[in-house]
């Protein structure tokens, strides 16, 4: 739904004959569309200018493609390239934990060391088990970073990928305020204006509101489908500030 288009003044005037306003009526009902259109043409203009979500979950999705295409860059480096990423690469070893790299590498495995694991409830003495403590393992994943280089550089990357990715799936659901909406505010006014001139927004008929707000809408270029919901909407907000 774009910005609404400016009413020109021979189809204004078919608009006014058709539902026979009267003289004072058509002078009321042009000033208040001619205002109501540039207001909400300025509004959905704010709004376009705006970072909206839709722009970025495209963002996202630029972000991942782009990923992906890193990905297949690096898996194509030859020797040349994996010995310039080896040695300026060490240093990336210690982002990474020790669970993760034995996870996305399982045949490369860090020195355990003894660590003494208590029971509070326990009267024996403490019971020992090699595990792998981080902050001793910082030597052994600099040097994890230098052997994987480009594989490590791509894996994460790789789980990056799949956590935008599932996000973006699981962030689908729209947010924020959407077209149907806005056309649901305009109808409103419309209502609020049919109510001003003297008109009965309930009444039914040829040429009575629904009729009125479709040719409005047909006029400024926004789509007519479902309007008949909308229209009951407006009649409702109508009634409750009554």
């Amino acid at each position: 739904m774009g910005i609404p288009k400016a009413i020109p003044q021979r189809d204004m005037e078919a608009l006014f004959e058709a539902h026979g306003l009267t003289a004072s009526q058509r002078t009321q009902t042009e000033a208040f569309l001619r205002k109501l259109i540039h207001e909400f043409g300025n509004e959905i203009t704010k709004v376009q200018r705006r970072r909206t979500r839709a722009d970025d979950r495209k963002k996202l999705k630029h972000a991942i493609e782009r990923l992906s295409e890193a990905q297949r860059y690096l898996k194509t480096c030859g020797p040349i390239g994996q010995t310039i990423v080896r040695n300026n690469i060490s240093h990336l070893g210690e982002m990474f934990s020790s669970s993760w790299t034995r996870q996305t590498f399982p045949k490369f495995e860090f020195p355990k060391q003894t660590y003494a694991s208590v029971n509070p409830r326990s009267r024996t003495s403490p019971r020992e088990e090699r595990v792998h403590i981080e902050e001793h393992t910082l030597q052994y994943r600099r040097q994890f970073a230098r052997s994987q280089n480009i594989s490590l550089v791509s894996a994460a990357l790789g789980e990056i990928h799949n956590s935008l990715e599932e996000a973006l799936r699981r962030g689908k659901k729209r947010g924020g305020r959407n077209k149907a909406e806005l056309r649901s505010y305009f109808i409103m006014n419309l209502a609020e204006l049919w109510k001003q001139i003297g008109r009965d927004p309930w009444a039914t008929g040829s040429f009575q509101f629904p009729q009125f707000c479709e040719h409005v809408l047909n006029y400024v270029g926004w789509p007519t489908a479902g309007l008949r919901a909308t229209i009951s909407k407006a009649r409702a907000s109508l009634s409750e500030r009554s």
